[in-house]
């Protein structure tokens, strides 16, 4: 950070959930932090964020550059003399990190000699529709990347073909029905890495812990299950369901959720034309034998515990 200059990112094509600026008394003199929210599920597998930064010291000239923080996902080209850049991250290699948030700072300097650093945070949501890792016999597969036949492990360790995969393109611009209203699942909230990152499911779909099917609606605590604010989706949110013969539980981010039931027709999937093509009349599938929780209330007390943090005994999360 310089004494005698400043300066600021113009024109991103996302705006930052929240930017903080340092030493904000001093003129000339501000480090700012933006932090990003990015959800795959709103965005498609891809993501292109663009802007520039304007050094400011009445200098002549100033050079920019970028610096990554460990193992930076994507791509982050910035022109050296005039602060233009692009960065290009797809959900796979967010997902291939291991990691859901990453950083990097910009610098600029001038002729002058005065210099300022920005940094960008970057939060990204691996969500069940796009960038979820479903398991299969030969390791984790993005959610989009199935298709009719591949193979799926089940969580009891069976290897199952998926018959259908229906999708959903809900438009945030207007408020989704309740039972498409997401829900972020945190990493770690049912087990220790469990799940393995975070994951967002509709709130209807259920979620299989201590040999219970619960939707991930009533599972919503505030801390470790939160419901995500559906207007800060700027596009569409995209929702898979993959479909086996029989109404299965299979894993997604390592967590146990339920394969697709019934419950909401067919029709209602953007392509439910395939389906038909492919099976003509549509057919009923069986629930699985477990019970099936749908109220936060009915959630058993040492779930929600265990859930919250607070449980100091009780049984261990099972996925059955």
């Amino acid at each position: 950070m310089g004494a005698s200059g400043t300066m600021q990112l113009t024109n991103p094509s996302l705006m930052a959930s929240s930017t903080t600026q340092e030493n904000v008394g001093q003129p000339y003199a501000t480090d700012d932090i933006y932090n990003f929210d990015i959800d795959f599920s709103a965005i498609g597998p891809t993501f292109v964020f663009t802007g520039d930064f304007n050094f400011f010291d009445g200098g002549n000239g100033s050079g920019y550059t970028f610096i990554p923080s460990g193992a930076f996902p994507g791509t982050f080209n910035i022109h050296p003399s005039d602060g233009v850049f692009t960065y290009t991250v797809t959900a796979a290699q967010v997902q291939a990190s291991g990691l859901n948030s990453h950083s990097g700072t910009v610098s600029a300097s001038s002729s002058f000699g005065s210099s300022d650093v920005d940094t960008l945070n970057f939060n990204f949501t691996l969500c069940f529709a796009v960038g979820t890792g479903i398991a299969t016999p030969e390791g984790e597969q993005a959610v989009e990347d199935l298709a009719i036949g591949d193979l799926v492990t089940t969580a009891d360790g069976r290897s199952v073909p998926v018959k259908w995969i229906g999708r959903t393109s809900i438009h945030p611009m207007f408020k989704p029905a309740d039972r498409l209203e997401p829900v972020r699942i945190r990493a770690g909230a049912f087990a220790p890495g469990v799940p393995n990152r975070d994951l967002i499911v509709t709130a209807d779909h259920g979620m299989v812990l201590d040999g219970m099917v619960i939707t991930a609606g009533a599972l919503v605590n505030g801390t470790s299950v939160q419901w995500v604010d559906w207007r800060r989706f700027g596009q569409t949110i995209a929702y898979y369901h993959v479909e086996t013969a029989a109404h299965d539980v299979i894993l997604a981010n390592g967590a146990a959720a339920e394969t697709y039931i019934d419950y909401v027709a067919r029709s209602s999937f953007d392509n439910h034309a395939e389906y038909l093509a492919l099976y003509g009349d549509e057919a009923a599938i069986s629930e699985m034998p477990l019970p099936r929780i749908s109220s936060a209330r009915m959630v058993p007390a040492h779930l929600r515990d265990r859930l919250s943090g607070t449980e100091t005994t009780g049984p261990a999360c099972a996925a059955t």
